[in-house]
């Protein structure tokens, strides 16, 4: 109970890094890689393009989508996980 605000602090701090991080490599990611991939006659532009179009602003958009799909499927996977759907009444509350 008395490294409680330790253990928290932790936890915001490597949720703050990674957020600088997937901030950081999304903007290049988007930019550099995906806005050019999906033009008219890019490498994604007949596979990927066919689904969301080609030109600009198409590569972030896509970002977006591959951001939500990440997060339902593991949001999925977390349902499915027995132990942490049960982790309410695996785990002791602290006051007892």
């Amino acid at each position: 109970m008395g490294r409680q605000g330790s253990v928290f602090a932790l936890i915001t701090a490597s949720n703050m890094l990674v957020m600088c991080v997937v901030l950081l490599a999304g903007g290049w990611l988007a930019d550099a890689v995906l806005e050019p991939a999906l033009r008219p006659g890019g490498a994604l532009s007949a596979t990927v393009g066919a689904w969301f179009g080609t030109g600009p602003g198409r590569g972030i958009g896509f970002l977006f989508f591959l951001s939500g799909a990440v997060g339902l499927v593991l949001t999925v996977l977390a349902l499915v996980h027995r132990r942490l759907r049960r982790l309410e009444a695996l785990v002791p509350d602290g006051g007892e």
